[in-house]
């Protein structure tokens, strides 16, 4: 079991909020997470408003898991999330230093292009240029495959339908990315960690690695 609130390290728990689709509306709870985000989103100040929120009556109720300690914030905000991660989890600097690295090395190469937020692109493939670009809004339909810089893929699209995003709900690279990309664009898109996971470990992904997709923009609604 994960040790007690009380106990807790911040330099083994890494604090993190997510916000569940079904309450992004609801305004009491937003106006909650906007008060108390920069504390939230550094770790030890995190953990630590954690800690104090949790010691006073109808304040944050621990429930506790093998994997990860979660913490509900009480009355109308019961369905905000608070993850404490242990940062074992986390990537090292050294991957980090390294996918970095690659990216610099692979932004000096024939083609590649920049793009805001240190990411960059290669256009594989123009499409109809006269065609509108998307917006955060729309819905994005596309053709994709990802693979980290040793060249695995942990994900792809292709010998299937192409699926459909809402382009907002997607990660930061792709956002930036696909608003600049026409119908029939095929680019390859490489992402800093920064605008890809960040340095949590996903399914296939090591955290703090630089992501690399190939996207095929279909469509657009």
């Amino acid at each position: 079991m994960p040790p007690a609130l009380a106990t807790l390290n911040e330099k083994q728990y890494l604090c993190v909020i997510k916000i569940p689709d079904h309450i992004r509306d609801d305004w009491e709870t937003l106006q909650f997470i906007l008060k108390y985000r920069d504390k939230l989103r550094r770790p030890m100040a995190g953990l630590s408003f954690l800690r104090e929120e949790a010691s006073k009556p109808g304040g944050l109720q621990r429930s506790a898991s093998t994997q990860i300690l979660s913490f509900g914030v009480s009355s109308s905000c019961s369905d905000v999330v608070f993850f404490c991660i242990p940062t074992s989890t986390m990537a090292k600097q050294e991957y980090i230093t390294r996918n970095r690295e690659w990216l610099l090395e692979k932004a000096k190469e024939t083609g590649v292009k920049p793009l805001d937020k240190g990411i960059f692109y290669k256009v594989i493939k123009k499409g109809n240029q006269a065609s509108p670009t998307p917006n955060r809004g729309s819905v994005v339909t596309a053709h994709y495959t990802g693979k980290t810089i040793n060249g695995k893929t942990f994900d792809s699209s292709r010998g299937g339908v192409a699926p459909a995003f809402r382009l907002r709900e997607l990660i930061p690279g792709w956002i930036i990315a696909l608003q600049q990309m026409h119908i029939g664009d095929k680019w390859e898109i490489y992402i800093p960690a920064e605008q890809g996971y960040g340095k949590l470990n996903q399914p296939g992904i090591p955290g703090g690695s630089t992501l690399i997709f190939e996207i095929e923009l279909i469509g657009i609604a």
